[in-house]
């Protein structure tokens, strides 16, 4: 979220075994950006659907916290979802 440059423990990801990617899809026309969204619904959806894909929660914030959640995702310190609840 910092732009181009990004600082990573290569050692962690190898231990673990992780898989780095990333892409955007805004620069890209609606002819490319077909195959990777009937790829995503074939391979990832069902994923999700059947519970083996799960969203990391970072943080939650009451939500008269909202000004204190709003700094930290604008921070870009935190890694997975903020979330307010009341």
């Amino acid at each position: 979220m910092h732009g181009a440059r990004v600082e990573a423990d290569f050692g962690l990801i190898q231990r673990k075994h992780l898989t780095v990617t990333g892409s955007t899809l805004r620069s890209r026309s609606v002819d490319e950006k077909a195959p990777i969204i009937a790829a995503l619904r074939e391979k990832v959806w069902p994923l999700w659907a059947a519970g083996k894909l799960r969203v990391f929660t970072y943080k939650q914030f009451p939500l008269v916290e909202a000004a204190e959640a709003h700094r930290l995702v604008e921070s870009s310190r935190h890694i997975g979802k903020i979330l307010l609840v009341p």
